[in-house]
């Protein structure tokens, strides 16, 4: 009985591994593919991925995938793409901020100046001293027509840059 048991546990863990294996090795092709510039290729296997992981983490996590994915949305300029990954991400991982500020970078490359400062300020909220964001924040009230507070607030961006030599 005992030797059925562990027949058993061994068949668990070997499925359990051969169905991470597929997202998995999707996720390796498409690390590759967007390694390249192949952005198309690598969001179709990301898309692979996340069609086939658990929903439960392991280790194709779903918040890894959906990141890889946004990231390749956005190097393809498929900016409403990666807007809806990263909200994603925010759904699962309400505090990842690394979402937040990659969803506010894809709402500034499409111009929605309103939304990108909303995000990059609840970041900022979170980071104040991510300096990055704080010149991202910056450009963005710029762009929007506001000038001045655009301005100081590069300014902050590179005076915190500077005494962390970031630059």
């Amino acid at each position: 009985i005992r030797s059925k048991e562990l027949d058993l546990e061994q068949f668990t863990m070997q499925d359990h591994l051969s169905q991470e294996m597929g997202p998995l090795a999707a996720l390796a092709v498409g690390l590759l593919r967007f390694d390249v510039g192949d952005y198309s290729a690598a969001i179709e296997h990301f898309t692979s991925a996340l069609e086939s992981a658990p929903t439960s983490p392991g280790i194709a996590d779903r918040l890894i995938l959906y990141r890889c994915r946004a990231a390749a949305y956005f190097s393809a300029a498929l900016y409403d793409a990666a807007i809806r990954d990263d909200t994603e991400i925010l759904r699962l991982q309400p505090d990842d901020l690394l979402a937040l500020a990659n969803r506010g970078f894809a709402y500034l490359s499409k111009h929605q100046y309103e939304f990108a400062s909303a995000d990059f300020e609840a970041v900022l909220r979170a980071r104040p001293d991510w300096s990055d964001i704080y010149l991202a924040q910056g450009m963005t009230v710029l762009l929007s027509g506001r000038q001045r507070v655009g301005m100081d607030l590069i300014d902050e961006a590179l005076s915190a840059a500077f005494s962390k030599n970031d630059l």
